[in-house]
């Protein structure tokens, strides 16, 4: 795994901590930052794994929800009960949240991590790798909205300041 620098606080992200890694890939301490992204190491992908990969607000979920039905030979009924975060954990909370190494074969698995980011072993083995992709401009509104409503990001400055961060990987 990469090393990570700390690049500081961003006042208009509610003072949360960024880091920065040796290949220039930013990551919040909000998800556990380097912590989190450094404990996947150890994470142990199967061949048949399938991983949804995307930037935020790209149709992560909507892509999540297509790849678990068809996965499981459209069981509906299994994807009204069972929540999201079972049926395809969000791999960033993994540390703190879900044991995957249990999840029967094959694993349907989120990220938000860049490539880049992602664990060696995903590489290795040839894993499944879906990456949804969305207008940039449609993706920067929803990102932008997303991000002034949820308390989790804590955004709290103008769209002007939001597109110049966007466009400048911040």
């Amino acid at each position: 795994m990469q090393n990570f620098k700390s690049i500081g606080k961003i006042p208009v992200y509610g003072n949360k901590e960024f880091f920065l890694s040796e290949n220039d890939y930013c990551l919040t301490d909000v998800f556990g930052g380097p912590t989190a992204a450094k404990s996947l190491d150890k994470f142990e992908a199967r061949e048949d794994d399938v991983f949804v990969v995307s930037f935020p607000k790209t149709g992560t979920t909507w892509m999540q929800e297509i790849v678990y039905l068809i996965g499981s030979n459209l069981n509906f009924e299994a994807a009204k009960t069972i929540s999201m975060m079972t049926r395809c954990p969000y791999m960033e909370l993994i540390p703190n949240r879900v044991d995957v190494s249990t999840m029967p074969s094959p694993r349907f698995l989120k990220f938000h991590y860049g490539y880049s980011v992602l664990p060696q072993s995903i590489k290795a083995k040839n894993a499944n790798i879906i990456c949804p992709y969305r207008n940039p401009k449609d993706t920067l509104m929803s990102y932008y909205h997303f991000s002034k409503s949820e308390a989790i990001i804590g955004f709290n400055s103008d769209l002007e300041t939001f597109v110049d961060y966007f466009v400048n990987d911040r």
